[in-house]
């Protein structure tokens, strides 16, 4: 899911770069100001990431960057507190070690 998104997002991008800074456009004529085609390209490709994030592609994409593997993990209900805390440090000590 995420490539197919990943591939949309590249898409899009490249249908505004074509449509607001080719120098044969005539979007680009039009409009004329360097600064107003970059604002308009930064708010295109702006509303595009906005738009694939709150569509149900980006709502079941794995964005949280937990793999469905590292989720068990996270349930320390069944240890108790004492063992919960140190395996919460043994976790984030290996997180920030690489």
């Amino acid at each position: 899911m995420e490539t197919a998104e990943v591939g949309l997002y590249l898409f899009v991008t490249y249908v505004f770069a074509s449509l607001l800074l080719s120098p044969v456009s005539p979007v680009r004529h039009f409009i004329g100001s360097a600064v107003e085609l970059r604002a308009l390209m930064g708010l295109a490709v702006g509303a595009t990431v906005v738009a694939i994030v709150i569509s149900s592609w980006g709502k079941g994409s794995q964005g949280s960057g937990l793999t469905s593997s590292d989720r068990p993990l996270f349930d320390l209900s069944a240890y108790s507190r004492r063992q919960s805390s140190s395996i919460k440090s043994v976790r984030l000590g290996a997180m920030y070690d690489s």
